[in-house]
């Protein structure tokens, strides 16, 4: 724990700069649709990475912005916490496989992000895969490794029972376009919901999230980019304070929606994710 907080402290916020932009360009690492209960889709390709000219700190910097961006705005605080991972390893061969770099990205997502994965799909197997994963299996968590799916082929039937075809690349078994341009991310179709769903039971409405974000349920520091929580502040002051309370804990604000949230309101409401801005100088 400490290590981590001394992580966070040295380590964010990370600016996009030209290293991270030209691995994020490369299509290493990107974000495509979410499963039906609104957990982003990330994939990472190692077949991607170009191991004599990437170094482990420039992909665990690159981790760390591409990781961080995702839980800033695709997370929706106390009800999207989680991801999905797919890791394509492009039917690699054992020689040319950066099993150095794997295992680091393993180490680091355990450290710094743990409790963030759902579930993990790794693609495209070689046969020669599966003896080092055994061995790399030993240093992961019990917990993370029943999270974990291999299989030789490019999808797997286990991904359809959660995630809409429309969600999912053509490549893994779905109906989406492959991407080619990964960079920002790229809005999918609306549709995530299976035929099976009943999207009212998923979450909570956007008056009972207000209640609980100005309780203290959820930090403060860190408010959800989903809904306008926090956005109109005078919403807030004023005749919302509610006075008959010892702590003055803010009322919620009477115009606050009590209907279920629905894809609109869990997707951002601003384009900064899917048009993100040019790199920091």
């Amino acid at each position: 724990m400490k290590d981590h907080i001394e992580w966070r402290k040295q380590t964010l916020p990370v600016s996009l700069n030209p290293r991270i932009l030209n691995l994020l360009n490369q299509g290493v690492m990107y974000f495509h649709g979410r499963d039906h209960r609104y957990r982003p889709i990330l994939v990472i390709n190692p077949h991607r990475i170009d191991v004599q000219k990437t170094s482990a700190e420039e992909l665990a910097e690159t981790m760390s912005f591409f990781l961080q961006t995702v839980v800033s705005h695709a997370f929706l605080p106390g009800q999207v916490e989680n991801w999905i991972l797919i890791l394509d390893l492009g039917n690699m061969s054992f020689m040319s496989m950066p099993l150095g770099l794997l295992r680091k990205v393993f180490a680091f997502t355990q450290s710094h992000f743990r409790g963030r994965l759902f579930r993990m799909y790794i693609l495209n197997t070689p046969f020669s895969f599966y003896i080092p994963w055994k061995i790399a299996q030993t240093m992961l968590h019990s917990s993370t490794t029943k999270k974990i799916v291999t299989s030789k082929e490019g999808t797997n039937p286990l991904m359809l029972e959660h995630i809409h075809p429309e969600q999912l690349e053509q490549r893994f078994g779905g109906a989406a376009p492959n991407v080619t341009v990964f960079w920002p991310p790229i809005r999918t179709s609306p549709n995530i919901y299976l035929p099976s769903d009943d999207p009212k039971t998923f979450l909570i409405s956007e008056s009972d999230y207000r209640k609980r974000m100005l309780s203290g349920a959820y930090p403060k520091n860190t408010p959800s980019p989903f809904i306008s929580l926090l956005k109109n502040e005078e919403e807030l002051a004023g005749d919302d304070i509610d006075e008959g309370h010892a702590d003055g804990k803010r009322k919620l604000p009477k115009k606050a929606d009590a209907s279920p949230m629905t894809l609109e309101k869990v997707e951002l409401n601003n384009q900064q994710f899917y048009d993100f801005p040019d790199i920091e100088s």
